[in-house]
């Protein structure tokens, strides 16, 4: 009887670990990129990112976009990188908003996975001209769409750094803008990873 119910239990711990919707989700195929991405296999992360990607999932757009920026398993190239992000920052995906805002400013941000943290710097440009006010409206999208607090005051630093640089015309500008500003095609569901 003690076998049986120690069984029992470890397959519920077991059981736990496996729960959708959490980085070890084994029927989600973005998290099993993820997974791949931080162990350092970039090009197996891609292979399970590219076809999500194509079908439009946002988070997979903005991940391939990540490998872009860093050139880790596919060819460095800020256009393609600003290409993906900008696909995945119109259907509402936030960690995207936020990197383009962060191009666009040619500003340095840091974004974590579980296992990594990697960092975005564009102080030399990352392909664009620099404009403060892309920039704020990147950062202010992203902050309306994040699903984790973090990031959201974290890019709520962002914004307050940016506006710094506005005059308060283009910041009553920028946020008439916002205000109206709808995802396309539509909004994607982001992942929100526990």
């Amino acid at each position: 009887m003690r076998k049986l119910l120690a069984s029992l239990v470890f397959l519920l711990l077991l059981s736990g670990c496996l729960l959708p919707g959490t980085y070890f989700d084994p029927s989600d195929e973005y998290v099993r990129g993820l997974r791949w991405f931080d162990r350092g296999a970039f090009e197996q992360a891609k292979n399970y990112w590219v076809p999500l990607a194509n079908a439009g999932d946002c988070d997979a757009q903005f991940r391939l976009g990540t490998l872009y920026f860093l050139g880790a398993g596919v060819p460095q190239s800020d256009e393609t990188a600003r290409q993906w992000l900008l696909a995945s920052a119109n259907q509402g995906q936030a960690f995207a908003q936020g990197l383009l805002a962060v191009m666009h400013a040619h500003d340095t941000v840091s974004i974590g996975t579980v296992a990594q943290t990697v960092v975005f710097d564009c102080t030399l440009g990352c392909g664009v001209e620099r404009n403060i006010v892309e920039a704020y409206k990147w950062a202010s999208l992203s902050a309306n769409f994040s699903i984790y607090d973090g990031h959201r005051e974290n890019v709520k630093n962002m914004i307050v750094k940016y506006s710094q640089s506005l005059k308060p015309e283009q910041i009553v500008e920028v946020n008439n803008l916002i205000k109206d500003w709808k995802p396309s095609p539509s909004q994607c569901k982001q992942r929100k990873l526990l």
